[in-house]
């Protein structure tokens, strides 16, 4: 990996990934800066991670104790494979046992075809489940349904979740 946690502290273990981070966090620390920073680390034979830092607000300061600004550290890499969890989709979209299963492989990059394939169904009966899911999830089509499953808190990962470091 090219990025660490050490100690808390979220790292680069290149000099030039380092400065990079450091960087953005000293930006953020501006009290006039507000929009989030960003930048890629490029990866021999792997696509890039994208690093995106963001001023969190202020929690309640205590009297008589300095001001300190918290910074979210977001992490995409591309090529890590993650699971939604598919009883949390069912839960927030009150979708069926089979609608649950339609949108996880949606938002694997299954396609129409394969995802009828995969679940033993005909076309007919996946386009039947998807109306049932564009109502429920008030979309009007398939690419309004992925976008909207893709931002649900379901599709954060199990790491992505158990896995915090803040700079601050």
């Amino acid at each position: 990996a090219d990025l660490e946690v050490v100690n808390g502290f979220l790292r680069a273990r290149s000099i030039a990934h380092s400065r990079a981070l450091d960087a953005a966090v000293n930006r953020l620390a501006d009290a006039a800066v507000h929009e989030p920073i960003g930048f890629n680390i490029a990866r021999t034979g792997q696509r890039p991670v994208s690093i995106v830092l963001a001023k969190l607000p202020p929690h309640t300061k205590t009297p008589g104790t300095p001001d300190k600004s918290r910074i979210a550290v977001f992490l995409y890499d591309p090529d890590f494979i993650h699971h939604a969890s598919a009883p949390l989709v069912r839960q927030l979209f009150q979708f069926t046992p089979v609608e649950s299963s339609i949108a996880i492989l949606m938002m694997e990059s299954f396609g129409t075809a394969a995802i009828a394939k995969e679940l033993a169904i005909t076309r007919n009966t996946l386009r039947d489940h998807l109306k049932s899911m564009f109502s429920k999830t008030r979309t009007r089509n398939q690419s309004e349904l992925l976008h909207t499953l893709l931002r649900c808190p379901a599709s954060l990962s199990y790491q992505a979740l158990h896995c915090t470091a803040v700079a601050g």
